[in-house]
């Protein structure tokens, strides 16, 4: 059995996103750095309180952003 687990942003810190964001990429011929998703998360106006990640087993397994207003 599984234990999946749901945290929003303000529960994680960067390092763990950002740790997500290279796996989830991992598949693909692009290269990202962390001061390119701090960025990114920044422009898009994401929202702390409302994004989250699932996590299976202590994993990081999906990550949901969701911008201020959306």
């Amino acid at each position: 059995m599984y234990n999946l687990e749901n945290k929003s942003f303000d529960n994680i810190d960067f390092d763990t996103l950002f740790h997500g964001f290279e796996h989830e990429l991992s598949d693909y011929e692009i290269s990202i750095d962390k001061e390119e998703v701090r960025s990114m998360l920044i422009k898009r106006e994401y929202d702390l309180r409302l994004s989250f990640a699932a996590f299976m087993d202590n994993e990081l397994s999906s990550i949901f952003i969701i911008r201020d207003g959306a």
